[in-house]
C-alpha cells in the first residue's frame, strides 16, 4: 500500500499543474463578460468592493446588481482581490452586443473595444477573479483525488481515470476559469463527496460530520442548489452510524447529541444569514415558489411533458459542454460520444449485477446487501445526481423555461456522476485491455479540452485579420462619408439546405464611432427574399467603431437559406448598413459619387441544387454545343394547351459566355418557328457562364400553345445556344457539324391545341 502511495503521490501534481495551465488558457480564451451573467457576478464583486457592505435594499447601486439574489459568499472571497484597483465611481456595464443570439450573427454578448475606457481596471479585476477561479477549481481536484483514493485503494487507473474526468471535463473547465459563483459552489461539493466517501467507506468520526455540517453551510451561502447536498449527506451520516459506528446505539452517547446540535446549529446559522438578506427573501425563500411548482407539475398536459423531456436533454447535453452565453457549443461529436458513454456505463452497471440487487433490497430481502460499504456510497453518489438534477428540474418546471436547467447547474454532481460511470465502464473493459484503455481515456479528454479553446473558443470571439491578397471580386462603393466596400471573394460552393459563407472586404476611410449593422438579404430569381442576417462586422467581434482607418480587411458572412430556393439559380445578395439605434440607412454612391436609390449593392452568388434525378424517362442524346456544353437528354410532354420539354445540360468546361436557349417548333428547317421561345436556361434564372465544369443542369421550358380554330399539324422540335445573334456551333457524337448549328430533337410531334 505504501509503495502504491509514493506511486500516485507524483504524478497527481503535474495532473494538477496541467489543470492549471488549461484553467488558464480557458480563461485567457474567453473575452471579459463573455461567459454566462459574469457582467452580474462581476457587478456583486465590485459592489462589495467598493462600499464594504453587502447589497443594500433601496440602494439604486445595488438594485442594478442583477445576480443581488445570489448568496453572498464566492463574492466576498472575491471581493478583497480587486480592492486597490480603480472600478470607477458607478458601475458600468458593457455594451451589449444586439445580435449575440443568432449563431450566424456571432456569439459574443457584448461589444470589446480597442481600449478599455476608463475605469481601465474593470477588466484586470475580472481577471484576477477569473484565475482564483482556476486555483479554486484545481484544489478542488486535489480533494477528489483524495476521495477516489480511498473508493479504489488497489486499483489506480480507475482512481485516475475518475480523477481526470472530474479534472478536465470541458464544462468544468470553463466554469472554473470564470467569474460565477458556480465555481465555488461546485468546490464545496467536491467537498461534501469527499466527506460522503470518508463516513461511508471508514469507521465513524464526530469530526467528520462537524465538517460535513460546516461544508453544507458554505455551500448554502454560496448558492442554493446547495440544499440538493442534503439527501447524500445525511444519508451518508445515517449509514455511517449504521455499520461504522463502534458502539451499536450510540444514541445514548451525549456527545451524539451534541454532535447533532452542532451540525443543526451550523445548518441553520446559514440559512438564519440567508434569510436576512432581503433580496435573496424576496426572490427565493417564498411560499409562492412551492406553489407554482405544485401547480404546474400536477397540470402537465402532454405538450408540457414533452417540454420536460426538452428540459432533460439541454441539461444533459450543457451539463458536458456549454460556453460562452450558452450559445457556443463543444465539438458536435462530443454529444453523441457522452450519450454512447452513458448508455454503456448504465449497461455496465446492469451486468455487474446491480439489477437484481436493487430488485432484492426492493422486495425487503437480503438486507444485508446494503452492509456491502461500496454499494453503499453509489446508491448515495446517485442520490445526489438525482437531487441535483431534481432540484434544478424542479425550477424549470416552475418557470416552463428549459434554460433553467443549465449543465453549469448540475457540475456540483460532477465528482459522483465521474466515480459512477468509471464503475459502470469498469464491468465492460476486461481486465488485459485495463491498462491502456484507462490511460488512453484520460489522455483523450486532456487533448479534447485543450483543443477547446483554440479551436472553438478564440475562433469564435476572433475579429477579422487584416487583408493581404487580392480581393477576387473588387468593387468600389462608398457607405455614408467613411465606410468603403473593395469587394467580395469567391464563396465556397453552396447548395440548396446549407449556409452561405460569404467573405466581404471593407476599409474605413474615416475614423467611425458608429456601430453600423451590416445586414444581407438572399434575393431569389423570383424577387422573394429567402435569407436574411442583420449583424456587426466580425460576427459582433469587430463593430465599426473599432475599425482601423485604411486597414482593409475581409469579413465572412454566414446566411442560412431557405429550403424552397429554386436552385439551381444565381441569386442577388442585397448589401446595406444601417443604424441599429435609428434604423436609418446609410447613402450609397459609387466609384463616381453616383447616389444609388436603393441604398444597396447588389452582389450575384451561385445556389447550387443537390442531385436532381427525373421523375420520368428521359430520351438519352449526345450533342456538344462549342467546347463547354453538351446536352446529353431530354424529355418531351404535349399536353391539352401546353408543352414541357426538360432539357438536361452538362458543363464540360466552364462556359465562356452567357448563351440563350431557342426551341422551336417548325413545319421546315428554313421556315420562321411556329411556336417556342428564347430564354437563358432555367427562365433566365441560372446563366451558363455560371456553370461549373461537371455540373448537370436541368432545363424546364413550358410554352403554351396559342388558341387555334384548327388542328395544328405535326412540327419539328429544333434546339440550340446562341449569343449576341450568333449561334454557337453544335456537332453530334461522331463529330459531325449539325447544319444551322442546331439540334432536330424529334420529327411530327404532334400538338395538341385547346
Amino acid at each position: 500500500m505504501s509503495k502504491l502511495v509514493q506511486w500516485a503521490g507524483f504524478p497527481i501534481s503535474v495532473l494538477l499543474v496541467v489543470r492549471l495551465f488549461l484553467g488558464g488558457l480557458y480563461a485567457l480564451s474567453t473575452p471579459a463578460w463573455e461567459a454566462y451573467d459574469e457582467d452580474g457576478h462581476f457587478a456583486y464583486i465590485r459592489y462589495l468592493a467598493v462600499n464594504r457592505t453587502l447589497l443594500q435594499p433601496n440602494d439604486p447601486e445595488a438594485e442594478r446588481v442583477w445576480e443581488k439574489f445570489q448568496p453572498p459568499l464566492y463574492y466576498l472571497l472575491m471581493a478583497p482581490l480587486v480592492l486597490g484597483l480603480d472600478l470607477g465611481p458607478t458601475l458600468q456595464l458593457p455594451e451589449v452586443n444586439p445580435y449575440f443570439v443568432a449563431g450566424n450573427a456571432g456569439f459574443n454578448k457584448t461589444l470589446h473595444p480597442a481600449q478599455e475606457p476608463v475605469p481601465v481596471n474593470m477588466e484586470d479585476g475580472l481577471l484576477r477573479v477569473r484565475l482564483a477561479g482556476v486555483v479554486l477549481s484545481t484544489l478542488s481536484v486535489a480533494l477528489v483525488y483524495s476521495a477516489v483514493r480511498k473508493i479504489w485503494p488497489h486499483d489506480p487507473n480507475l482512481v485516475w481515470a475518475s480523477t481526470a474526468l472530474y479534472a478536465f471535463w470541458p464544462q468544468f473547465l470553463f466554469v472554473g476559469s470564470m467569474a460565477t459563483n458556480d465555481l465555488l459552489v461546485t468546490v464545496w461539493a467536491s467537498g461534501v463527496f469527499y466527506l460522503v466517501v470518508t463516513l461511508t467507506l471508514e469507521p465513524f468520526r464526530r469530526r467528520w460530520v462537524m465538517a460535513l455540517g460546516g461544508v453544507l453551510g458554505l455551500s448554502l451561502l454560496t448558492k442554493l442548489n446547495g440544499f440538493a447536498f442534503f439527501p447524500a449527506a445525511l444519508g451518508a451520516v445515517g449509514l455511517s452510524l449504521m455499520f461504522n459506528a463502534k458502539q451499536a446505539l450510540p444514541w445514548r452517547s451525549p456527545r451524539f447529541w451534541l454532535m447533532g446540535l452542532g451540525l443543526g446549529l451550523l445548518v441553520l446559522a446559514a440559512l438564519g444569514a440567508l434569510n436576512s438578506m432581503t433580496f435573496v427573501t424576496a426572490q427565493v425563500f417564498q411560499i409562492r415558489t412551492l406553489y407554482e411548482f405544485i401547480n404546474q407539475i400536477t397540470t402537465l398536459n402532454p405538450a408540457e411533458q414533452n417540454t420536460v423531456g426538452q428540459i432533460l436533454r439541454y441539461g444533459f447535453n450543457t451539463f458536458l459542454a456549454s460556453f460562452g452565453w450558452g450559445n457556443l457549443n463543444g465539438f458536435a461529436w462530443l454529444y453523441p460520444v457522452w450519450g454512447g458513454a452513458v448508455g454503456l456505463a448504465a449497461a455496465g452497471w446492469l451486468l455487474s449485477g446491480v439489477g437484481g440487487w436493487v430488485t432484492r433490497l426492493a422486495m425487503f430481502r437480503h438486507w444485508a446487501a446494503l452492509d456491502a460499504p461500496r454499494y453503499r456510497l453509489f446508491a448515495l453518489l446517485v442520490v445526489q445526481v438525482v437531487s441535483l438534477v431534481g432540484l434544478a428540474l424542479a425550477l424549470a418546471i416552475t418557470h416552463q423555461d428549459r434554460y433553467l436547467l443549465p449543465g453549469r447547474y448540475l457540475l456540483p454532481s460532477l465528482a459522483a456522476v465521474s466515480c459512477l460511470l468509471v464503475q459502470g465502464w469498469r464491468a465492460l473493459i476486461p481486465p488485459r485491455w485495463g491498462q491502456w484503455f484507462w490511460p488512453t481515456l484520460s489522455l483523450g479528454l486532456v487533448g479534447v479540452s485543450g483543443l477547446i479553446p483554440v479551436m472553438i473558443l478564440r475562433p469564435a470571439y476572433a475579429a477579422p485579420v487584416p487583408l493581404t491578397t487580392p480581393i477576387a471580386h473588387p468593387l468600389s462603393f462608398f457607405y455614408g462619408e467613411a465606410i468603403e466596400l473593395l469587394g467580395y471573394q469567391s464563396p465556397e460552393a453552396v447548395r440548396l439546405g446549407e449556409e452561405l459563407k460569404l467573405p466581404i472586404c471593407w476599409r474605413a476611410v474615416a475614423p467611425l464611432t458608429v456601430n453600423y449593422t451590416v445586414e444581407l438579404d438572399v434575393i431569389g430569381p423570383d424577387g422573394q427574399g429567402y435569407g436574411r442576417l442583420e449583424t456587426y462586422p466580425g460576427r459582433g467581434n469587430y463593430p465599426t467603431s473599432r475599425w482601423h482607418v485604411n486597414e482593409p480587411f475581409c469579413d465572412t458572412y454566414r446566411v442560412v437559406l431557405r429550403g424552397d430556393f429554386p436552385a439551381p439559380a444565381v441569386a442577388q445578395v442585397a448589401l446595406k448598413l444601417f443604424d441599429h439605434t435609428t434604423g436609418e440607412a446609410l447613402p450609397v454612391r459609387d466609384a463616381h459619387q453616383a447616389l444609388l436609390a436603393d441604398l444597396v449593392v447588389f452582389i450575384p452568388i451561385k445556389i447550387t441544387a443537390r442531385e436532381v434525378v427525373s421523375a420520368t424517362p428521359v430520351q438519352p442524346v449526345r450533342y456538344i454545343f462549342g467546347d463547354g456544353i453538351e446536352l446529353t437528354g431530354y424529355t418531351l410532354y404535349p399536353q391539352a394547351d401546353q408543352v414541357r420539354l426538360s432539357l438536361r445540360w452538362e458543363a464540360r468546361a466552364r462556359p465562356a459566355a452567357s448563351y440563350t436557349v431557342f426551341v422551336h417548333f417548325r413545319d421546315t428547317p428554313t421556315t420562321a418557328y411556329l411556336h417556342g421561345e428564347d430564354l437563358p436556361p432555367r427562365r433566365g434564372a441560372y446563366p451558363t457562364d455560371w456553370w461549373d465544369p461537371g455540373e448537370v443542369i436541368w432545363d424546364e421550358h413550358l410554352l403554351t400553345l396559342p388558341v387555334e380554330s384548327a388542328q395544328p399539324p405535326p412540327l419539328d422540335l429544333y434546339v440550340g445556344l446562341y449569343t449576341n445573334d450568333k449561334r454557337l456551333a453544335v456537332t453530334d457524337a461522331q463529330g459531325n457539324q449539325m447544319p444551322n448549328s442546331e439540334v432536330l430533337l424529334e420529327r411530327g410531334v404532334r400538338l395538341f391545341g385547346p
